[in-house]
């Protein structure tokens, strides 16, 4: 009996609601007849709603009508709260929904102004599960994480500054998006100005300070604030799990997504941390908030330079820069492919990319493995101990069922980005596994037959015949060909750079001068270009006080002068307090270390360890920061652009390195 009886007063809640629309579009001519009918829809679909099991099971969840109650007061609002119940004046109307009933974006709220009600996205009550890495499920059913809580009532907070402050406007159907623009912002501050309330009104705010981002970011043990800073304490450490969480996620939501209404998530949160660092009133809490904020600053540096973003179903293991294509492998063996010319010029959200049909399955990887494109081979696969499989793209089988080629007994492969050649790398290890030699095998895509040689014979051919004097040996491609560089014992302000020909053989040997090592800087990469050959180095150890700036420095290095510092630019843990640890702020319990990779003729991408990916434009002799936050991998592609992924994240962006205009 009471089914029925449901059905029959949903179905006359939403009969209600039509008549009255339709006498608001007789009485206002501008509510034209496409206005009425997608309300006429959406009423539809909440109806719908209404009588599922999904909206029973809600109906029975006292806490979550306790915490909508709560933030509502938070925002001024006494009206009773109802939580998908029939529609009822003088209420609060909110509707917790899903995907299905097509009511609300995913992991979002939405406020109707002709309904007067606010939907909820389950969800959104859900959010992406914060790790020490980044996102890399789906929706947790966990307890909230603290920021993610933070998220939630912000978001709510939102939609009631538009109930309160926008109805009439929203009503009008304006379209003017410099208006709606204004809209959302004032909808932020007004979240903004009552988030404090919520957070200091919570007894989390009672629990001490320090990790507040998965190690990422902290204040120090000994910080003493008041509740209105620790409530901006975590509104900023929300603003940095959550954009890393979107940075990967599995939905199609990113960072970087805009409308003709709201900002990216990047931008409104930089409003966010502006308005939370003129409220702090303890230093160290400024503090964290300006390096949360240059950490952002740092995520939005690829959106000039971003070309597409990609988004599969399932988490991704490999990304692959093959010839003409991008090729994707999951973590359940799954294949995904697309071609350049296919990208989205425009991105605004994660375009979805589906798997290749079953017979392009492969098993799952081992984490050793190495994946790369070779000559037609589109997808290469290296195990060490085991050897080297091709594949086309169209004939991507089973690895077991596949023809394992070349040495198994291969440590690892210096691939080539332009896929004509690699190099593969043996260590010769003594009784107590330390690297004695390493082995080195070119092959051409061409066919032609391998070549082998010895790192001793390169040194050799170095050091003219004193091969005890020079370190270890590293071989790296360059756009002018293949380049060993190698230290040396005796003189750790010396460097070798020997450019090998097709055989492996020396052709052209300089000794160049290091650049001057201070006590708190990394050891050099050291990255060859065209016509020169350059030393990447941090400034920055994290065991000592933060005197002196930290940097990453460029340095151009000379035979017969000193290294000439090109360029600088600041880390970003250079924002922590003057005369403050590092390890305390950061939790970094390892030295800083970079690393360079520059097979383009117009970039060095370079990869700071603790801190962000930045890329030296050759054309202009300048650093600047290209990704954050650190943690990604980075495949190199055709054209000037790199692949930036997270291994057991859902989205790829292709990201140009060339000059911003040609980005």
């Amino acid at each position: 009996m009471l089914q029925p009886r449901s059905h029959h007063i949903c179905w006359a809640w939403m009969a209600a609601i039509l008549v009255a629309q339709t006498a608001a579009c007789a009485v206002d001519p501008a509510r034209n007849s496409a206005t009425v009918n997608e309300h006429v829809e959406r009423t539809r679909r909440l109806a719908t709603l209404l009588e599922s099991e999904f909206t029973r099971h809600v109906r029975g969840d006292t806490a979550l009508r306790a915490r909508i109650t709560a933030i509502a007061q938070c925002a001024g609002i006494t009206d009773p709260c109802l939580v998908n119940q029939p529609l009822a004046s003088g209420t609060l109307n909110v509707y917790v929904t899903q995907a299905q009933f097509g009511l609300c974006s995913a992991s979002n709220a939405e406020y109707d102004p002709q309904l007067d009600v606010i939907f909820v996205d389950e969800e959104l009550m859900r959010p992406l599960m914060m790790s020490d890495g980044f996102a890399s499920a789906r929706p947790s059913r966990e307890v909230l994480a603290p920021e993610a809580e933070t998220y939630f009532r912000l978001t709510i907070l939102h939609e009631l500054g538009h109930r309160l402050l926008h109805r009439e406007r929203y009503r009008a159907g304006s379209s003017d998006p410099t208006e709606l623009m204004a809209i959302e912002s004032e909808a932020d501050q007004f979240a903004l100005d009552r988030i404090q309330e919520c957070q200091t009104g919570d007894a989390r705010s009672a629990r001490g300070t320090g990790d507040l981002t998965g190690g990422k970011l902290r204040l120090p043990s000994s910080s003493r604030m008041t509740a209105k800073d620790q409530a901006l304490a975590e509104l900023g450490a929300m603003v940095f799990r959550l954009t890393e969480s979107f940075l990967f996620s599995s939905s199609d939501y990113s960072p970087y997504t805009r409308d003709k209404s709201h900002k990216s998530f990047v931008e409104r949160s930089q409003s966010m941390l502006t308005t939370a660092m003129r409220a702090s009133e303890s230093p160290n809490v400024t503090a964290f908030l300006r390096l949360a904020s240059e950490h952002l600053n740092r995520l939005d540096a690829v959106r000039p330079r971003l070309r597409a973003e990609l988004r599969t179903s399932s988490p991704i293991a490999h990304v692959v820069a093959g010839l003409d294509r991008i090729v994707i492998l999951d973590t359940l063996g799954h294949k995904y492919s697309i071609e350049y010319s296919a990208l989205p010029l425009r991105p605004g959200s994660a375009h979805v990319i589906h798997t290749s049909s079953k017979s392009a399955e492969i098993s799952p990887l081992p984490r050793a493995t190495q994946v790369f494109a070779f000559g037609h081979h589109d997808c290469v696969l290296f195990e060490p101990g085991v050897g080297m499989a091709c594949f086309t793209a169209s004939d991507l089988s089973d690895r077991e069922a596949s023809e394992w080629r070349v040495s198994s007994e291969w440590s690892y492969i210096i691939p080539r980005s332009d896929g004509s050649s690699l190099i593969g790398v043996t260590n010769s290890l003594d009784a107590n596994h330390r690297t004695v030699e390493r082995i080195f095998q070119r092959m051409s895509a061409s066919g032609a037959s391998a070549v082998t040689t010895e790192s001793s014979l390169i040194l050799g051919m170095i050091s003219k015949g004193a091969p005890a004097d020079i370190g270890d040996i590293r071989l790296q491609w360059t756009p002018a060909g293949l380049l060993a560089i190698a230290s040396s014992r005796s003189r750790p302000d010396r460097v070798a750079a020997a450019r090998l020909d097709g055989e492996l053989s020396v052709c052209n040997y300089e000794e160049y001068i290091a650049p001057a090592s201070g006590d708190n800087d990394t050891a050099p990469s050291y990255v060859g270009t065209g016509s020169e050959l350059l030393a990447i180095t941090e400034q920055f150890d994290p065991y000592a006080r933060h005197v002196r700036p930290y940097l990453i420095e460029v340095w151009r290095l000379s035979t017969s002068r000193a290294a000439d510092r090109v360029c600088s630019y600041p880390l970003a843990i250079d924002k922590i307090p003057l005369n403050a640890e590092p390890i305390e702020w950061l939790g970094y319990i390892h030295p800083s270390v970079v690393s360079a990779f520059g097979s383009s003729a117009a970039g060095i991408v370079c990869v700071s360890f603790m801190d962000s990916t930045y890329l030296y434009d050759v054309a202009h002799a300048d650093i600047q920061p290209l990704f954050h936050p650190p943690g990604t991998y980075l495949s190199e592609a055709p054209d000037d652009t790199v692949l930036i992924y997270a291994p057991g994240g859902f989205k790829c962006y292709v990201v140009g390195i060339g000059s911003i205009g040609d980005a």
